[in-house]
């Protein structure tokens, strides 16, 4: 006698067609609305490691702190919703995906993962110059492109990757842009500057995800370098200050209070789960002891 088929719970099911109609829909958008989705997305993760470090952190809470991280979350995604509908779209989708961490559906973790990660890789593709005639018409060189990026300039490129007007179909305030020496912008821009939420790419893959002001990476941001090493929290005037997390290339990390791009005082967490406090000297010297 055949098994009974087993019936699909129905929450499950629902949040399982939200989520595939979001999908389908975003799909359906041309490639512009897609990065601009996925750019959202990679917001929303950002943020998301900035509260909890990590998904096992995550997990350690409790089922109540979870849910008023939720609905913490849900508030955010209904503010950005007023400036920018398809960057909250993004913001939703990661929100769905963070339903059913809470709820340890593994088997939906895993297909929501795979979805998401197809747009936040759509968000890191830009348009590149490669029109010798415009090199030849006095396109800026590469460092006089970086010097433009230095004092907070940028040159804006349409979809055939010419520098020049951007197209009309981009939503307002998002815009792409990238530069001769190979460095890539996609976010907000204000004044012809980086400003509100955007995200950098270096030629080298090193990659900054958060926000800007007048050209220069401030407030709540992530940046990864192509080492392998990574800092999670408050920048100011481009350089890592206030309360932030970095981890090193050999696994260790300091989480504390920053101040100019130097650490000075927090703990730092070692492989062996031995932790000191620590802080920079201004000499650039550490200085360790057992607490505070």
């Amino acid at each position: 006698m055949a098994d009974i088929p087993k019936k699909e719970d129905p929450e499950r099911l629902s949040v399982i067609q939200e989520f595939d109609k979001m999908i389908n829909l975003v799909q359906s958008s041309n490639e512009t609305k897609q990065m601009t989705v996925g750019h959202g997305i990679n917001m929303a993760s950002s943020s998301f490691l900035k509260s909890c470090s990590n998904i096992e952190s995550f997990k350690k809470l409790s089922h109540d702190e979870k849910i008023q991280y939720l609905q913490k979350f849900g508030n955010m995604e209904s503010e950005l919703a007023k400036k920018d509908p398809l960057m909250s779209m993004g913001f939703n989708l990661f929100k769905k995906w963070l339903v059913v961490l809470i709820q340890s559906d593994f088997e939906l973790i895993e297909r929501f993962s795979n979805k998401l990660a197809h747009f936040c890789k759509k968000a890191e593709k830009f348009p590149v110059n490669k029109d010798p005639e415009k090199q030849e018409q006095g396109t800026p060189s590469d460092s006089e492109e970086r010097e433009k990026h230095e004092q907070g300039e940028i040159a804006e490129v349409n979809d055939s990757g010419h520098i020049g007007e951007s197209k009309d179909n981009i939503t307002p305030e998002q815009k792409t842009y990238t530069f001769e020496n190979g460095d890539k912008y996609i976010g907000e821009v204000n004044d012809n500057l980086f400003h509100g939420q955007g995200t950098y790419i270096w030629k080298n893959e090193d990659k900054y995800i958060g926000g800007w002001v007048r050209g220069k990476r401030h407030g709540q941001g992530s940046q990864t370098w192509a080492s392998g090493a990574e800092y999670v929290g408050e920048w100011k005037n481009d350089c890592q200050h206030g309360q932030g997390a970095h981890t090193y290339v050999n696994g260790d990390k300091y989480i504390g209070e920053w101040e100019e791009n130097r650490p000075v005082g927090g703990w730092c967490y070692y492989a062996d789960e031995e932790k000191k406090w620590s802080y920079m000297d201004s000499s650039g010297k550490w200085i360790q002891k057992d607490s505070k």
